[in-house]
């Protein structure tokens, strides 16, 4: 079965990497075929939308989505957030938790109003914190929506001016200051969907 594995990346410590290390092997001697971002996605992106837009193509493709769940991951929450729009929209995706609680994480973020807002949506708008689990959430849902399905959504960062020092856009050429992160791919989402006008 091909499997598109969950886990932690910039949260991950030499002990989680051991055991996620392990469970790729398990699952891959047993016959299944694993995209496994840490190993198997490029992850030098100065802004990550390469990263996001791979990651979130490959969870479109996969049938199974296997999660080492960590409450504090902004990632995992993002990538949960487009898996479970797709399933929300009707796309097959059986999702395993290996790590942590499924129905915990379910209670908390998993809501059909939300879908049926992020979906309805044609201006999306954001005040980022980057501690926010919930926000990250939506954002791959709405991420998913945009760039792997195609849908028309201006996304507007709305507390831009906190950030002021981290980004820039000039000359219609995107710069980034901080590196990759959440709050990046949420300011070029911004830029180039028109969600600024």
């Amino acid at each position: 079965m091909d499997i598109f594995f969950i886990s932690p990346v910039r949260k991950s410590n030499p002990a989680i990497a051991k055991w996620c290390k392990k469970y790729v092997a398990k699952m891959e001697k047993a016959g299944h075929q694993i995209h496994w971002p840490i190993r198997d996605t490029d992850q030098k992106d100065p802004v990550g939308i390469r990263i996001c837009d791979t990651n979130l193509g490959k969870i479109f493709e996969r049938p199974r989505i296997d999660v080492y769940y960590l409450p504090d991951s902004t990632g995992i929450h993002f990538d949960l957030g487009a898996v479970y729009m797709l399933k929300f929209l009707g796309y097959e995706k059986e999702v395993v938790f290996v790590k942590g609680s499924k129905e915990d994480f379910k209670a908390k973020y998993v809501s059909k109003e939300t879908f049926r807002s992020v979906l309805q949506a044609g201006r999306i708008s954001i005040r980022y914190d980057k501690q926010d689990m919930a926000l990250h959430f939506m954002l791959g849902a709405a991420y998913v929506l945009i760039r792997i399905l195609g849908h028309e959504k201006k996304v507007v960062l709305a507390n831009r001016d906190d950030f002021r020092d981290e980004f820039a856009f000039e000359n219609n050429e995107f710069i980034v200051k901080g590196g990759k992160s959440y709050l990046n791919v949420l300011n070029y989402l911004d830029k180039t969907t028109g969600g600024e006008k």
